[in-house]
């Protein structure tokens, strides 16, 4: 417990208070063991992932940017498409322009296609990988997004931008996305 929670729990101790820490601290204790789990088998087989390569046009969105961390990222992408609206000419897509994880906050950037956005996802190469169903959930996510750095390592290619997830499903289907990098 962090001294700034002792002290304020010894301010007004209660065995309520101790319990609610307690169900917290087993449920951050859970996802960590899930995500070593995760590393784990991705250190034991790991999975393969077709990797390309694909020029993309310039595209004007409309989007909505937050720090989040892992736990608040989905309601926080879902709330975000919702309030921006449909997209038009492309595909909605998320933009991280930082780590996100349980730890680290971002920023996200939540961007819908529309040909009145007031910002431009720049033309150029991408390295992509297409994901669907489970291994759009994290960590699984992890190992796609990994898959394509290391592509881009391999070939001697420099990221040039914030990774992406593209969402190529619609409302209700199951999950399906593209990671991409923009490429130097």
């Amino acid at each position: 417990m962090p001294l700034v929670e002792i002290r304020s729990f010894l301010r007004d101790p209660t065995v309520e208070r101790l319990d609610e820490y307690e169900r917290q601290v087993a449920d951050e204790f859970a996802e960590r063991r899930r995500v070593l789990r995760y590393v784990k088998r991705v250190l034991k087989e790991e999975p393969m992932y077709d990797v390309l390569t694909k020029r993309v046009e310039e595209q004007p969105y409309v989007s909505r940017a937050k720090r989040v961390r892992v736990p608040e990222l989905e309601a926080f992408i879902c709330d975000g498409f919702n309030e921006l609206g449909d997209a038009v000419h492309g595909r909605p897509f998320v933009l991280y322009h930082g780590p996100v994880n349980h730890e680290e906050d971002g920023p996200v950037e939540v961007c819908v296609p529309k040909t009145s956005g007031d910002k431009r996802l720049p033309a150029g190469q991408v390295a992509f990988t297409e994901i669907s169903g489970s291994k759009c959930d994290f960590p699984e996510i992890l190992g796609a997004y990994e898959a394509v750095y290391r592509w881009a390592r391999e070939q001697g290619r420099d990221v040039d931008g914030p990774a992406r997830e593209i969402y190529l499903n619609d409302a209700g289907e199951e999950l399906h996305m593209e990671i991409a990098v923009p490429l130097r």
